[in-house]
């Protein structure tokens, strides 16, 4: 849990108070213990922005210490904006925090290029694009994977990024027998996620806990059909994904082997999901940030 001390506390607060701060922004737990300290030794609002909270990052097994922490910066805030109406019913049930004090600010993404599709396998390609924790469900994607390839399709199974869970999941593939058609990328920069979702077929995001998600929106602005776990945060703001129960790898199996059979559902749902993609940009959520400040530190009340 971090802490910060009585000189660098004094010192922040100086340089605070020669820029004239009127708010402390702070993001996820990481920064609470010291947002809440520098905003009540300047007598300013706190504002807390939550991307994930512990609960959900660490997909119902939180760790005590940081769940203090959080539940400590939180409740002191001031205002809290939640990624998600998932995340906001999920901070306010955790942390016994009324509803009227958390708003609700759905995230933009980041638009990378749009590349020409290309190949580089000769089967289909079916892509997993994210941190390999258990909270993303990579090893609910080799599963799914392992049930389309019993089927007898043809098909390369990409696992495309880095994390703790890496190493299990190159076993987990071995134990499943399907080692050979499956492909670990590890991390991929910023050039290559274009390349890498250009190159494939469908997107399968199968999150056991995800307050919002870029990722599809990142596919679908490529055009690549998503198939994503219905109760994820972004799906409040999209509908043109093929939705399946969190951790129903069935379902997920039986969608991707639907998809990859029907080429002409699989064009129509890409080019459905490109078009609703690109309507989501970050001004609606700068916007809601901005009055919400302005609401917090004109002294307006909020809760």
């Amino acid at each position: 849990v971090p802490a910060v001390d009585d000189v660098s506390v004094s010192r922040l607060a100086d340089a605070a108070r020669a820029l004239r701060i009127d708010l402390v922004y702070a993001h996820d737990w990481m920064s609470l213990g010291v947002a809440e300290t520098m905003a009540r030794v300047l007598g300013i609002p706190l504002f807390a922005h939550v991307h994930s909270t512990e609960y959900e990052r660490t997909a119902g097994f939180p760790i005590e210490g940081i769940q203090m922490e959080e539940g400590r910066g939180l409740r002191a805030a001031g205002r809290i904006a939640a990624v998600s109406n998932r995340s906001a019913a999920i901070i306010g049930e955790r942390y016994e925090i009324p509803a009227s004090k958390i708003v609700v600010v759905h995230n933009g993404f980041l638009r990378r290029p749009r590349l020409p599709r290309s190949r580089i396998y000769r089967e289909h390609v079916v892509l997993f694009l994210g941190r390999l924790t258990r909270q993303k469900g990579p090893d609910l994607f080799l599963e799914a994977a392992r049930r389309v390839l019993d089927r007898g399709e043809s098909a390369r199974f990409v696992v495309a990024g880095s994390g703790d869970q890496f190493e299990n999941l190159l076993e987990h593939a071995q134990r499943l027998g399907i080692e050979r058609s499956v492909e670990f990328t590890g991390y991929l920069d910023a050039e290559a996620v274009p390349r890498i979702l250009a190159a494939s077929d469908l997107l399968v995001f199968p999150s056991r806990s995800e307050p919002f998600g870029m990722v599809p929106l990142e596919a679908m602005h490529a055009g690549v059909p998503v198939i994503a776990a219905r109760d994820s945060g972004v799906a409040e703001l999209i509908t043109q994904f093929v939705a399946v129960a969190p951790e129903d790898v069935d379902a997920m199996a039986i969608e991707i082997l639907s998809l990859l059979r029907d080429p002409i559902r699989r064009a129509d749902l890409a080019e459905r999901g490109r078009r609703e993609a690109d309507t989501v940009t970050w001004q609606e959520a700068g916007s809601i940030l901005e009055r919400e400040f302005r609401l917090l530190t004109d002294g307006t009340p909020t809760v």
